[in-house]
């Protein structure tokens, strides 16, 4: 769950399901840490119930498909 990818506009996406660093203040409402799996889905599983899977780059360019 240590994986990190730095993206070109400055933000940082963490852990399981990639959570971008904009959604920091999830993590901090709880102590919550996000290469922590559990913690990672809680706030994707949060995101997600808020806003679809659109914040999801694999769900908007289809490439989950390819794993169905």
């Amino acid at each position: 769950c240590h994986k990190t990818n730095y993206n070109t506009n400055g933000t940082v996406d963490r852990g399981l399901f990639q959570i971008n660093s904009i959604h920091d203040w999830r993590f901090e409402k709880f102590n919550g840490d996000p290469f922590n799996c559990y913690d990672n889905a809680k706030v994707a599983a949060q995101i997600q119930s808020e806003q679809g899977w659109e914040p999801w780059v694999v769900y908007q360019n289809k490439s989950f498909l390819s794993f169905l």
